[in-house]
């Protein structure tokens, strides 16, 4: 066994190394156990009414369309309108050449003449053979034969006077006029086109796009929720208010008025069964449009108001931390007082604890508080809140600042919010 002197050397070092390590411990142990609390910022969560939208997307759709069609064949004299602009109902908008028309109720008139002056000797004779017949002048057979011309001769007359009518409609069909109001597109058809009656081929469509309809989908499972929050009292309709729908324009801009205030819109149906293909509803919304800055086939986003949540929690996004599950989270605060063992992982056991206990938390007696992990149930994302669902009840002491100084175990200092 070798006692020399770099064995005692090796000796010493190493016990040198192991109370300096202790001492280490020893210090950093007891800082740890001197080290102030951490102070955290925490806001109550308190319910308040909040009115639940829905943003979907949609399309617009003119609120009338309709094709300008020929009732009269024949040729295109004339087109009395510019593309793209506004008409209104009856103003005429093609002229076809109306000639072989204009014959037709000329030929109709003059035969109605005849008609009628054929009805006209048939009634002299009936009235003499019946003058006759009182004084048997004439016989009884000859009266009756007389009577019945004057009949054939009016029923002639009433006849004529149809044909003519249709001559005269045909003849007014040679000018084309708009079946509605509103702005008129392309023209299918120049002047020396020939058209036939009724073709299937438009000549023009116009459009009526103030008012404009907006069409959007919402799922249906999302309906659903909606019906079921309703009955259930969680949310109370609005009425008429909860009706209205606001438009976000393709460029993202929000539908304004010409004086720059937003134009809201009325929700006015829903389709009453589910797409197979999408398990979508096409719901439509009704929009003013004096401008025209609504055109139709535009992509649009719709925000429709769906009820109003009277006793709704909004939890902060600053608050909310995600677990190793990818939970949502928050940190609930509760009264430390002296001899108090918590940690970060104990919570009351219920919502109705914690209320109970955050009703009347103040400051407690020791200054400090013990922070427990809740895991947060949002119904949905409302700018930068979550709209609560489950979890944190009203009354809690949500960590809104601070959280990321919380450690397991130990009890921190709180300070409202509002100070």
């Amino acid at each position: 066994m070798q006692t020399g002197p770099g064995r005692m050397t090796s000796v010493t070092v190493f016990l040198f190394l192991a109370a300096a390590l202790f001492t280490a411990v020893s210090c950093g142990g007891a800082d740890t156990e001197s080290s102030p609390a951490p102070e955290v910022t925490w806001f109550r969560l308190t319910p308040r009414p909040v009115t639940l939208s829905s943003e979907l997307a949609g399309r617009t759709v003119p609120y009338t369309v309709a094709e300008v069609r020929p009732r009269a064949g024949g040729i295109i004299l004339e087109r009395l309108f510019e593309e793209g602009s506004e008409v209104r109902e009856g103003d005429v908008l093609y002229r076809i050449d109306p000639s072989l028309y204009q014959a037709e109720y000329d030929r109709a008139a003059a035969a109605l003449e005849q008609a009628r002056a054929g009805e006209a000797s048939a009634a002299l004779l009936a009235a003499r053979y019946k003058t006759a017949a009182g004084t048997n002048a004439v016989s009884r057979r000859d009266y009756d034969n007389a009577a019945a011309a004057h009949a054939r001769a009016s029923a002639q007359v009433a006849a004529a006077e149809a044909v003519l009518e249709a001559a005269a409609v045909d003849l007014r069909h040679t000018s084309v006029s708009a079946p509605v109001s509103g702005r008129i597109g392309w023209s299918s058809v120049t002047p020396g086109a020939l058209v036939t009656r009724d073709q299937p081929e438009a000549l023009a469509t116009v459009q009526q796009i103030d008012p404009m309809y907006v069409d959007v989908a919402q799922s249906g499972a999302q309906l659903l929720r909606l019906r079921k929050a309703l009955a259930a009292g969680r949310l109370k309709s609005g009425g008429a208010e909860a009706m209205r729908v606001q438009l976000t324009l393709e460029d993202g801009s929000l539908y304004k008025d010409a004086q720059g205030e937003p134009v809201a819109g009325l929700l006015k149906f829903s389709e009453v069964d589910v797409e197979q293909s999408t398990g979508v509803v096409t719901l439509r919304a009704i929009f003013p449009n004096p401008d025209g800055i609504l055109l139709p086939g535009m992509y649009v986003r719709a925000v429709v108001e769906e009820g109003v949540n009277e006793q709704a929690l909004l939890v902060p996004k600053e608050a909310v931390s995600r677990n190793n599950r990818g939970q949502l989270t928050v940190f609930v605060l509760s009264p430390k007082e002296s001899g108090n063992v918590d940690t970060a992982s104990a919570a009351p056991q219920t919502a109705a604890d914690r209320t109970a206990q955050s009703a009347n938390a103040t400051v407690p007696a020791s200054g400090l508080y013990n922070a427990h992990t809740v895991v947060l149930n949002a119904d949905r994302v409302m700018g930068d809140r979550y709209l609560v669902a489950g979890g944190p009840a009203a009354g809690d002491m949500i960590v809104l600042r601070g959280k990321e100084k919380i450690r397991s175990g130990k009890p921190v200092k709180g300070r409202s919010d509002e100070e």
